[in-house]
């Protein structure tokens, strides 16, 4: 038993299960997995899950997911998988939370590449509007006019973020 998503049917395919897969679109899985079943990614890779209060979509694996103001890059990417706008917007749809689940790093970037402070290891990075969270953590907050992740308990603004699995041992 298979649908189409988007319901615009562009031609993606739901094949349904205790995980439904959906081909393969400009580079990305789009993973959805049953209610309360979290899967990590494959080995060193990572699963973004955007959820809302009547939908749950999981894209990916990515070897890390880049945070460039209010866009969401995956780590080969050239178009952002997802935008800040009032709400994490993923194809047409807004969802107030992100997370990802797996053992993993998150640092902090300038414009030019220099690295700033990395915090890890932590086993969940989540997003709840405009919040980043390690764990349990708050560790930035997204300004969106101005393009950066005020990172929490600090005077610092970071044009970028990264969330990297941690590497194996």
């Amino acid at each position: 038993m298979s649908f189409s998503y988007p319901p615009s049917g562009v031609g993606l395919t739901v094949f349904t299960g205790s995980e439904f897969l959906i081909s393969l679109l400009q580079g990305l899985y789009w993973v959805t997995t049953v209610p309360g079943h979290l899967r990590q990614g494959d080995d060193g890779m990572l699963l973004l899950t955007f959820k809302s209060s009547n939908a749950s979509w999981t894209v990916g694996p990515a070897d890390w997911v880049e945070f460039r103001g209010a866009d969401m890059f995956f780590h080969n990417g050239t178009e952002p998988v997802a935008r800040f706008q009032g709400g994490w917007v993923l194809d047409r749809y807004r969802y107030p939370y992100v997370e990802c689940r797996a053992m993993l790093s998150i640092q902090f970037e300038e414009q030019a590449g220099r690295i700033g402070p990395v915090i890890g290891l932590r086993t969940a990075f989540y997003l709840r509007g405009v919040y980043a969270f390690a764990g349990r953590e708050r560790i930035a907050k997204l300004d969106p006019l101005a393009g950066t992740w005020h990172q929490t308990n600090t005077q610092n603004h970071w044009p970028r973020m990264r969330v990297m699995p941690a590497p194996d041992v």
